[in-house]
């Protein structure tokens, strides 16, 4: 926490977050980003559900100054996420008591691992982390396209869509053992570091990850490989979070996707993905944007 001292952390009370903070939070992360922040709005689902821990940081004036979130993703894992500080806060120390303070409530409900998610080019983040005892665990790539319409292939310099030679299927129960058997002995698996997501959340995949997309219509097959896939929560973009195929097939997959992404109707599609080497040049050269970032864990 560099030079802080205790004194100007005795400025601050850290609890458990209500309902009456929102106003103050909504109030500070309205300009987090340039496209603005989800944290104001998402506040209260956080405080209904029982698998997160929601806590502020309180200044002497009783106004809200920070706020972090913690969740049980599973029995032995606790995911941080949503950490936010008044921008006349910051550089205090908050960003790491809101966390060790999740951290330490992650612990008492039996977790013995906490994750977070930051992005490669945010630097001051990565720096905070380390000094409260995470290290950089896999590397991910998060791609995004929104022209649907045009040839995935850039060299060949735009023109109408050629479909590609697969498509996706609903996968059937008999192919979640077998998408099972080859992710555990896949390089994605190795790269991923064996975590899945869903909705920014990472946790250690199990066969009932499968199983429970499939249950939803988000388990997809085809030739190639699997993904899980399923429309964004408005309807306009489909979202890809875990695909398993070997390196030679991984271009057949992604247009495999964008087919589906174009059949049913979206305006985009956007895959979140580990970062190993081969993938994220297969999207590069299919005109995807891509942006890299890093899960962060440490033990606890």
């Amino acid at each position: 926490m560099g030079d802080v001292g205790l004194d100007d952390l005795m400025a601050y009370l850290v609890r458990e977050a209500k309902p009456s903070d929102q106003p103050d939070i909504a109030s500070f992360t309205r300009d987090t980003f340039a496209w603005g922040d989800y944290v104001g709005e998402a506040f209260p689902s956080w405080l209904a559900d029982p698998a997160v821990f929601a806590h502020v940081a309180v200044d002497d004036s009783g106004r809200v100054v920070a706020v972090g979130r913690a969740r049980m993703v599973s029995s032995r894992e606790v995911w941080m996420a949503s950490a936010r500080v008044h921008p006349d806060h910051r550089r205090q120390g908050l960003a790491s008591i809101l966390n060790e303070t999740g951290v330490e409530w992650g612990r008492r409900q039996g977790a013995v691992v906490a994750r977070l998610f930051i992005e490669d080019w945010n630097e001051g983040p990565q720096r905070q982390v380390e000094t409260i005892g995470y290290r950089r665990a896999s590397g991910w790539v998060i791609a995004r396209r929104s022209d649907l319409a045009s040839d995935p292939n850039p060299l060949r310099n735009g023109g109408p869509r050629v479909p590609g030679p697969e498509r996706l299927m609903a996968g059937a129960r008999a192919e979640v053992d077998e998408a099972w058997v080859a992710w555990n002995s896949g390089v994605l698996m190795r790269r991923a570091r064996g975590l899945v997501n869903r909705s920014w959340i990472f946790w250690s995949m199990t066969p009932g990850d499968l199983i429970d997309a499939r249950q939803r219509a988000a388990f997809w097959s085809c030739p190639s490989g699997w993904v899980i896939g399923e429309p964004s929560d408005d309807g306009t973009r489909f979202d890809v979070t875990w695909m398993q195929a070997s390196p030679g097939d991984y271009r057949r997959v992604i247009r495999a996707c964008i087919d589906h992404a174009v059949e049913a109707g979206t305006s985009g599609i956007a895959m979140w993905l580990p970062a190993e080497p081969d993938l994220v040049a297969a999207l590069g050269s299919i005109g995807f944007d891509t942006e890299l970032s890093s899960i962060w864990e440490k033990g606890l």
